[in-house]
């Protein structure tokens, strides 16, 4: 009897351990020590990326803006990651290559974007599956010709 209710209490203990959260981190977030010896107008470009790593991207629309994005999200067993923290540190740099701005953004700045399901209407006609099958019938003739000897068709 001791050993069964040692192996039922094993068994919970398995069953709870594998239902206990993960924390995930990725990208790449600079810490807050090494953002503060960024200073605008006295690093290049160059110097940043030496002192805080490759950037995770350059802006879109401003190749004078680097990126270093970095999030930590949670799991627990099947449900969907749960966002915990997002940092986006952005750093532009002026025309003479020297930093311009740091600017550091956290999960309270972003905005929730819907996205639309409609469809684009295509001209013409929608057939049903029926017309799709009957429709080719008398649409094919044998000539009894050999392949190849086709009218059009180069000879051999």
């Amino acid at each position: 009897m001791r050993g069964l209710a040692a192996i039922a209490t094993i068994t919970g203990l398995l069953v709870l351990g594998a239902c206990a959260p993960e924390i995930h981190y990725r990208g790449n977030t600079p810490a807050a020590e090494q953002l503060g010896l960024i200073k605008p107008g006295a690093q290049t470009k160059e110097q940043v990326i030496r002192l805080l790593g490759s950037p995770t991207s350059v802006a879109t629309f401003d190749p004078n803006t680097i990126l270093y994005i970095g999030q930590k999200t949670q799991s627990v067993a099947f449900q969907h990651p749960k966002v915990l923290e997002r940092t986006i540190v952005a750093i532009t740099f002026g025309a003479d290559g020297r930093v311009k701005d740091v600017e550091k953004f956290g999960l309270k700045d972003g905005k929730v974007v819907q996205l639309v399901e409609r469809t684009t209407p295509t001209p013409g006609r929608t057939f049903t599956i029926m017309q799709q099958l009957l429709g080719n019938l008398g649409r094919f003739e044998n000539d009894n010709r050999p392949l190849g000897t086709n009218p059009g068709s180069p000879g051999l």
